[in-house]
């Protein structure tokens, strides 16, 4: 069974960056904060430091996102481009319903 998840994941994530296929790219993965510490800045604090890093390099940026990361990354110039096709709590994961595959162009494409 996770190897289902993993896959599902990879495959949706090599469809979503398909445009910059052979030019590298950084993926933000597991950006994740303790339910006892949410709404406290923690996300946009990793958030903002991997995007610190990809924008140093001009990089663009992929991330799965779940309901409760979604909103964070759109306001920071994330965009949806796909479903990823599976439930996350079919995996031990949280997140309930939909996830999404987002991207976020590089600095010089802003």
């Amino acid at each position: 069974m996770e190897n289902a998840a993993f896959r599902a994941v990879f495959y949706a994530e090599a469809q979503t960056m398909q445009p910059y296929m052979g030019q590298p790219y950084l993926e933000l993965r597991l950006l994740a904060v303790d339910p006892d510490h949410l709404r406290q800045g923690i996300g946009t604090q990793l958030l903002n430091h991997g995007l610190s890093k990809a924008d140093a390099a001009d990089l663009p940026v992929y991330l799965a996102a779940g309901h409760q990361g979604r909103p964070l990354y759109e306001r920071y110039g994330f965009r949806v481009v796909g479903e990823l096709p599976f439930n996350a709590l079919d995996y031990g994961g949280r997140s309930r319903g939909t996830h999404w595959c987002m991207t976020r162009p590089p600095k010089s494409a802003r």
